[in-house]
């Protein structure tokens, strides 16, 4: 299996699947999607895996074969007809995907200054405007404040914690 993200959500979906069906994949890290996707085109691995917009790219050169999601956005029957999400696919089989991305300080920061960054960062990226300019094939959502934060990391850690458990890469 080639991915461009070792560790990354879509690595840890597609080893949580693997998990779900008893099967073993060697992965080769490849480090960027071109990399990758010059290792799938170029045979170095049979198959790999990353972000849904990547694949268009490449036409008829490369063949989706499901979404390593639980959920369907109206933008995946538009760019991959006919290919479906695990839960679709496999009754009673699901696979968790967490990709987020935020600001943090440092422990300690004083209370007015983390609350003013907050008040900015929701200012500048929880608006029309700003929601405007992502690209189509991304999910945006808002979350703001410290504890809205915390109760997002805990959810990515509840998920893949069993997951890097297994392949031995959780510190304990």
């Amino acid at each position: 299996m080639g991915v461009n993200n070792l560790g990354a959500s879509p690595n840890l979906s597609a080893v949580q699947l693997a998990q779900q069906f008893g099967l073993e994949f060697k992965t080769l890290t490849l480090k960027t999607v071109p990399k990758t996707m010059a290792g799938l085109l170029g045979g170095q691995v049979d198959v790999a895996v990353g972000q849904v917009a990547s694949y268009k790219k490449y036409g008829d050169k490369v063949r989706p074969l499901i979404i390593l999601d639980n959920a369907r956005e109206p933008y995946f029957e538009l760019d991959l007809p006919g290919v479906r999400t695990v839960g679709e696919a496999f009754a009673g089989k699901a696979v968790g995907t967490w990709v987020n991305g935020g600001f943090a300080v440092k422990a300690g920061t004083p209370e007015h200054i983390v609350k003013r960054l907050v008040e900015a960062s929701e200012a500048a990226l929880d608006n029309d405007a700003h929601k405007a300019k992502i690209p189509p094939l991304i999910t945006y959502r808002w979350i703001g404040g410290v504890d809205a934060v915390r109760a997002m990391i805990q959810e990515g850690i509840d998920l893949y914690s069993p997951i890097l458990d297994s392949l031995g890469l959780l510190q304990k």
